[in-house]
């Protein structure tokens, strides 16, 4: 990835940051902050995972976005390994 391609996707999730913790403030007791900041909360999620780690990422979303047979069980259950191999591989 080039570092334009890296500016560029951190610049995204900082937008998407700010907007979250502006939902948190505007909204600082639950049920609300989950009901109504919970999109933007994921939103930063899926940011920070494809900017960290795009391949594994997208292997669990194509893997185990249904329940499926055995063979797709177990490709689902690796690419979470992965995954989270790869999280804790940035948190070292």
């Amino acid at each position: 990835m080039s570092a334009a391609e890296n500016e560029r996707r951190a610049s995204s999730c900082r937008t998407k940051i700010l907007a979250m913790q502006d939902c948190f403030r505007k909204y600082p007791r639950e049920p609300e902050r989950g009901l109504l900041c919970k999109h933007l909360s994921n939103a930063v999620a899926v940011c920070i995972l494809t900017s960290l780690c795009p391949m594994e990422f997208e292997a669990v979303q194509s893997y185990c976005n249904s329940i499926g047979t055995l063979t797709k069980r177990r490709l689902c259950e690796a690419a979470q390994t992965r995954l989270d191999n790869c999280i804790k591989s940035h948190q070292e």
